[in-house]
């Protein structure tokens, strides 16, 4: 199944919202949008999530509508219009006369087309949370996009870590209904607890394998919460992995912004890097937080505001909020951040070094070395490794861990440097007459950023 995945920018001359009812499914985030810097952030979260978008400029019928401000605006976000060579579509509409809201269904219709969208009833309901509230007398209320299927009243279904059947299925106008197909907003209760905007609805035959699914989800949903960084690949030809650290910036000024970028952009390596998904002048909105949750990022606030509803919106999606007054300070917190993200490097500390002197094989097939210690010492237990010594590299040939010890006709817990020995090891060692040996202690270090 594919999903439908058509972004829908709905642009305010003079406000859009006069035309929606406020029950209107979604009217809460439609608020959001008439805040100017909410629609850069769209667009931004939009590019990040790699979906098309299509815009629709309102109030075109005013006589003092600038549809071509707006359109260069739009072109400074690189959203071209498809006349000025672009390839973004664009219809001029108002939500008041009903103007070229045909144009646009077309537009909708012809990219899902192109993207070869399709949607099949037949099969369990898919759908995403566009909205949740608490509703007195109901309980957890949850309005729901279906993407692909049709959902039932009564249908068993897992929202994230949270499931439950159906009691109330709703369309947008509040009334009552039975079942909903493709592309219909619905809004559903029956759930257990709240879930979260953006999640995936997925409908089952039982309530048991819905709250199997949900608790899955449960269980690994702290290490998608804590996943502050993505591993990409840097081309088809390029496979080796980068940790990226996301981050939406916040600061005070344009001076200060423009600063705390460039030092930010200087932390890269073929090993890792920064990507500033955001960044902005001002206090750090719910747009903000929304916007570092869908990327899997986190916000730095640098010497600006972090307002109560922004924090909790944090609180509850788990996201991290850092605010700084010192620019060394952020940088360094970037540093460490990225740092834990970082594979620990892998260190053998040297304890003993010998040569091969004698191989045997046991009665259990298990390979003994005669060797002598002639620097530091080996002990039972340790870690061991094998170089051919008369290769041209000296390179490594074969590791293993000492599994028994002895020392003349005795067994020993260790031997010291100046002393022959026996050592064995696994079935199947492969060593030699003459190889270098090298007992070691293996110990994992944080890698540090400087």
């Amino acid at each position: 199944m594919l999903r439908i995945a058509v972004w829908l920018l709905l642009l305010l001359l003079n406000g859009l919202l006069d035309a929606l009812p406020d029950d209107f499914p979604g009217y809460n985030e439609a608020i959001k949008l008439s805040d100017p810097y909410m629609k850069v952030e769209v667009i931004e979260q939009a590019r990040a999530n790699n979906v098309p978008v299509i815009v629709a400029i309102n109030k075109t019928d005013l006589p003092d509508a600038d549809i071509q401000k707006i359109k260069q605006q739009l072109s400074d976000h690189q959203l071209v219009p498809e006349e000025w060579g672009g390839k973004t579509m664009m219809a001029e509409v108002s939500a008041k006369t009903g103007k070229n809201v045909d144009v646009l269904l077309e537009m909708i219709l012809l990219q899902a087309e192109m993207m070869e969208l399709q949607a099949s009833p037949a099969e369990k309901a898919v759908g995403v949370v566009i909205e949740t509230h608490m509703q007195k007398g109901i309980g957890p209320t949850a309005v729901v996009l279906i993407q692909n299927g049709t959902l039932y009243q009564s249908d068993p279904v897992a929202i994230g870590s949270t499931f439950g059947k159906i009691r109330v299925l709703h369309d947008f106008h509040g009334k009552p209904i039975t079942q909903a197909g493709p592309a219909t907003p619905v809004t559903i209760a029956g759930l257990k607890c709240l879930p979260d905007f953006g999640e995936r609805m997925l409908a089952f035959s039982s309530e048991k394998e819905a709250r199997e699914n949900s608790d899955q989800i449960h269980k690994i949903g702290p290490e998608f919460k804590m996943a502050t960084a993505k591993k990409i690949n840097e081309n088809e030809e390029d496979k080796s992995e980068v940790v990226e650290l996301r981050i939406v910036l916040k600061c005070d000024v344009a001076g200060s912004l423009e600063a705390v970028r460039s030092s930010l952009e200087e932390i890269v390596n073929d090993q890792y890097r920064i990507k500033i998904i955001s960044e902005g002048v001002g206090a750090v909105s719910e747009g903000d937080v929304t916007l570092a949750r869908a990327t899997k990022g986190v916000v730095y606030a640098f010497r600006v505001q972090i307002p109560g509803a922004s924090k909790r919106i944090a609180d509850k999606e788990g996201i991290a909020v850092h605010p700084f007054q010192v620019i060394y300070e952020l940088i360094d917190a970037a540093k460490a951040e990225l740092a834990e993200l970082l594979p620990p490097l892998i260190i053998e500390d040297e304890l003993g070094r010998g040569k091969v002197l004698q191989v045997f094989v046991d009665d259990k097939k298990r390979f003994v070395a005669g060797g002598s210690v002639e620097s530091g010492r080996i002990a039972m237990g340790d870690e061991i490794k094998f170089i051919q010594s008369d290769s041209a590299t000296g390179g490594e040939k074969y590791r293993d861990r000492i599994i028994s010890l002895r020392k003349e006709k005795g067994e020993a817990k260790e031997v010291a440097s100046g002393t022959e020995c026996g050592f064995g090891l696994s079935v199947g060692a492969k060593i030699s007459v003459g190889d270098i040996f090298v007992a070691f202690l293996t110990r994992k270090e944080k890698q540090e950023i400087k």
